[in-house]
């Protein structure tokens, strides 16, 4: 097993994975992602490809994921804190993480091959801008039986 990590940050709004659409084709019903979610996800890739080449990975992964969404004007106010705040509202983190995933397509084989990671939703700090940190590590062995027994004490 080979150990590989890499941070990077991507200067680029989170955007989320958008619910699949249907049209008829004849009489055939045919499923696509919306073109915004395509375009942003060719976008994220080609940013992440252009960065540096990376090997494609074939054995398990974990992937955290830091989305930063610009902070809205009812947060700006002098009392709101100045740094990274959560972000409670849409778009959902687990959407994010699956356009994110989906658009890194240059890293895996398959994106079955994540396993773990954690998906973490803020707010941008104040006069700060949106943007997306991605860490894509390999596991350690034992990793997988070490974390279910620290989460669930099994």
């Amino acid at each position: 097993m080979t150990t590989f990590e890499v941070l990077f940050a991507v200067p680029m709004a989170p955007h989320p994975k958008g619910r699949p659409r249907v049209r008829l084709q004849g009489k055939r019903p045919i499923a696509y992602t919306p073109k915004a979610t395509m375009d942003w996800m060719a976008g994220f890739a080609e940013y992440v490809e252009a960065l540096a080449p990376v090997p494609r990975l074939d054995e398990p992964v974990r992937v955290d994921i830091l989305a930063i969404l610009q902070r809205p004007k009812d947060l700006m106010r002098k009392m709101d804190p100045g740094g990274l705040i959560a972000a409670p509202r849409r778009p959902d983190a687990d959407n994010i993480r699956k356009a994110t995933l989906d658009a890194m397509h240059a890293f895996w084989v398959d994106d079955a091959r994540v396993v773990a990671g954690d998906t973490v939703k803020t707010y941008s700090e104040k006069g700060g801008s949106a943007r997306m940190v991605v860490k894509v590590c390999t596991l350690y062995e034992g990793y997988v039986a070490h974390r279910a027994k620290w989460m669930f004490d099994t």
